[in-house]
C-alpha cells in the first residue's frame, strides 16, 4: 500500500453503533489527489475543523497527480493509491479495514463512481457519503453510471441548493445541502484600500484555468477598459489546461499577470482592489468566499447558485458577456466609495461561511449515517442484481462505460 504520511494509532473497535459515541469517529475523505483545488482545500479544512466535533480524519487519493503539479500539504494522514492497478479495490478495502474507518466520504460525483466500484460486493464496507462540488458539465455521457453509483451511497450532499436539485433529479435520492466553509480568520485585517491616483486598479481571479471559469471574457473586458484609457491590472492565480492560451495573451498585454498556483489565497488577494468570477457555471466557490472575506468588491456571473450564496453583497454581470463584465468593472474603478461599500457588504456576508459551521453539519451527517446506514440495503440489492454502478474495466478497474439505450436527462 502506497503511504504518503506517518501512521495513525489503531482505535478500539466497538462496532457501528458504539463507534459514534465511545471514540472519535474515523472518517476517510476519498478524492483523486491533493493537487491544489477547491475540493482539496475543502477536504483539508474538514480535517482541521472536524477535530472539535469528535472527528478523526484521514485522506485517501486514488489517482496520481501529474508531474510538476502544485499540491497541498495534507492536513491529516494521507495515503495515495493508484486506481489503474489491478489490486486497487483490494488495497482500498484493506486500508479502510486497517484504519477502522466508520464513514468514507467521496469528494465529488466522479470519486463516488470509483468508490462504488471498489466497494461493490463488500458486505463489511463502511457507510459512504458522496458530496457534489461541481455540476455535470462534461460528464453527461456517463449519466447512467453516475446515477447508479450515487444510488449506492448511503447519503448524498451538495454544496448548493441548485446543485442538490440537479443531483436529486439524476439519482432519485434526497440530497442534503451543506454549504462550503472557510477559516475566515485568515482573511481578517484592514479593509482593502483603493489605488492612489495614477496607479492601476488591480483585479484578481483565483481558480483553475479552465474555459468554464471565463478567463477569456475577463481579458476581453479588460481590453475594452484599457482601450478606453483606464489603468488596471488583471492578476490570475491558478493552473490548468487553459494556461497556454492565457500565456499567449499575457505576452501582448503587460497588464495581465499570471501568478500560477498560490498556496496562500489571503496573501494573493491582499494587494488587490477587486475580484472577478465570470464563470459559466459554479457551485459554491471557495475563491469567492475568500475574496468576500478579504473585503474585496466582487463582480461575478449572474448564476442562481451565486445569487443564493452572495445575495446583494456582490455585483452581477451576465455570463459570457465581456461587454457587461467591462461595465461592472468600470463601475468599481470610477466609484471608489461604492466599491468600498460593496467590499464591506461582502465581508459581512462572508461571516456566514465559517469552517466550523460546515464541519459541525458534516459531523452530524457522519453520525447519522454510521448509526443508521439508510441505503446499505439498496447498495447490496444493486450488487445482487449485477447493476451496481455499471462501471466495468479491463486493466483499469474503474473505467466508466455508458449504458446502452440510456437517454440523457435534459439540463
Amino acid at each position: 500500500m502506497d503511504r504518503a504520511t506517518a501512521s495513525t494509532q489503531p482505535w478500539p473497535w466497538p462496532g457501528w453503533a458504539d463507534a459514534v459515541t465511545q471514540r472519535p469517529l474515523r472518517v476517510a475523505h476519498f478524492l483523486p489527489n491533493m493537487a491544489v483545488g477547491g475540493r482539496e482545500r475543502i477536504a483539508n479544512t474538514l480535517c482541521t475543523a472536524g477535530a472539535a466535533h469528535g472527528i478523526a480524519p484521514i485522506l485517501i487519493g486514488y489517482e496520481l497527480a501529474a508531474p510538476h503539479t502544485a499540491t497541498l500539504t495534507p492536513a491529516a494522514p494521507y495515503w495515495q493509491l493508484d486506481r489503474t492497478t489491478p489490486d486497487f479495490a483490494k488495497r482500498l478495502r484493506t486500508l479502510l479495514a486497517d484504519q477502522q474507518i466508520d464513514v468514507i466520504q467521496a469528494q465529488g460525483h466522479i470519486p463516488a463512481c470509483h468508490l462504488a466500484q471498489a466497494l461493490k460486493g463488500w458486505r463489511d464496507a463502511p457507510p459512504s457519503i458522496a458530496t457534489m462540488h461541481v455540476g455535470l458539465q462534461g460528464t453527461r455521457r456517463w449519466l447512467w453510471p453516475i446515477r447508479q453509483s450515487l444510488r449506492a451511497m448511503d447519503r448524498l450532499t451538495a454544496v448548493s441548493h441548485d446543485m442538490a436539485r440537479t443531483y436529486s433529479r439524476l439519482s432519485g435520492c434526497d440530497v442534503s445541502v451543506v454549504p462550503n466553509g472557510i477559516d475566515t480568520r485568515l482573511f481578517a485585517g484592514p479593509m482593502p484600500t483603493q489605488p492612489a491616483s495614477g496607479w492601476p486598479f488591480r483585479f484578481a481571479m483565483l481558480s483553475r484555468l479552465d474555459a468554464i471559469k471565463g478567463h477569456a471574457d475577463a481579458v476581453a473586458a479588460a481590453d475594452m477598459l484599457v482601450r478606453a484609457g483606464h489603468l488596471l491590472e488583471l492578476h490570475v492565480a491558478g493552473d490548468g489546461e487553459g494556461r497556454p492560451a492565457l500565456e499567449d495573451l499575457e505576452h501582448s498585454r503587460p497588464w495581465l499577470r499570471l501568478a500560477g498556483q498560490v498556496g496562500n489565497p489571503a496573501e494573493f488577494l491582499r494587494p488587490c482592489h477587486g475580484f472577478l468570477l465570470p464563470s459559466r457555471a459554479e457551485g459554491m466557490p471557495l475563491a469567492l468566499m475568500e475574496a468576500m472575506a478579504a473585503g474585496l468588491p466582487c463582480v461575478v456571473s449572474d448564476l442562481p447558485s451565486l445569487r443564493a450564496m452572495a445575495g446583494n453583497a456582490v455585483c452581477y454581470a451576465p455570463a459570457r458577456s465581456p461587454a457587461a463584465l467591462a461595465t461592472a468593472m468600470h463601475r468599481l474603478i470610477i466609484d471608489r466609495e461604492g466599491a468600498a461599500r460593496l467590499g464591506a457588504s461582502a465581508r459581512d456576508c462572508a461571516t456566514a461561511f465559517g469552517a466550523d459551521t460546515m464541519a459541525a453539519a458534516y459531523a452530524r451527517i457522519y453520525r447519522e449515517v454510521a448509526k443508521h446506514r439508510p441505503n446499505a440495503d439498496l447498495a447490496r440489492e444493486l450488487t445482487r442484481k449485477g447493476v451496481g454502478s455499471r462501471l466495468v474495466g479491463s486493466g483499469n478497474p474503474t473505467r466508466m462505460v455508458p449504458a446502452r439505450g440510456f437517454e440523457p436527462l435534459a439540463p
